[in-house]
């Protein structure tokens, strides 16, 4: 009898174990449950906060900006030569040596204004002496400038044709002058010597 008693005590309390385990099986999954939607539920809140707060400081909330493709910018379109330097001559004179500059048309129309500006290195014992046009009567509205220090000059001025596109360079001694010019006309670099000259573009 008591034997008997003790296995449906064992029995009832195996029972109201297995009870227990599965509701604390159960619990444990709401608990689960729960943390979820209290996480999507702060997630939520956040959003609005943030919304909430650009819509009163006027300025809306941001948002991740998509990467945007940047385009490599184009290539500058380089101007054609149309005034062509012809072979230089220098020659020597008591002024100094003088290098004559001849630009050759590639059109027919002669360019409304013509401008030269010459350089030379300022590291040099050379300076330029003078810097006009060959024939001064064929040009109009004329400027022309040689730096104090011999070591810059500018020209310019509205050519009456083409034939009139020649200039004259003066230097106290042998150089390297830079060249360059208005539109159409390439900048080149050029050697002032007695007995030649060479041109080199830039």
């Amino acid at each position: 009898m008591a034997t008997a008693a003790l296995f449906l005590i064992v029995v009832f309390l195996w029972r109201d174990l297995s009870g227990l385990k599965s509701v604390q099986l159960e619990l444990t999954e709401q608990n689960h449950q729960l943390r979820k939607e209290l996480a999507a539920a702060k997630s939520e809140l956040n959003a609005a906060q943030s919304e909430l707060a650009g819509f009163k400081t006027g300025v809306p909330a941001r948002k991740p900006l998509a990467k945007v493709a940047q385009k490599k910018p184009a290539p500058p379109v380089e101007e054609p030569e149309t005034l062509m330097l012809q072979p230089p001559s220098v020659s020597q004179t008591p002024a100094g040596l003088v290098a004559r500059l001849v630009f050759q048309s590639t059109t027919s129309e002669s360019p409304d204004l013509i401008a030269l500006v010459v350089r030379l290195p300022g590291e040099s014992e050379a300076e330029i002496l003078g810097f006009k046009a060959a024939t001064e009567a064929s040009f109009s509205n004329v400027k022309t400038r040689v730096d104090e220090s011999g070591k810059f000059a500018i020209f310019q001025g509205s050519p009456a044709n083409l034939e009139a596109l020649e200039f004259d360079l003066t230097v106290s001694a042998p150089v390297t002058a830079t060249v360059r010019g208005s539109k159409g006309i390439k900048p080149f670099e050029i050697d002032i010597a007695p007995d030649a000259s060479n041109v080199r573009k830039l």
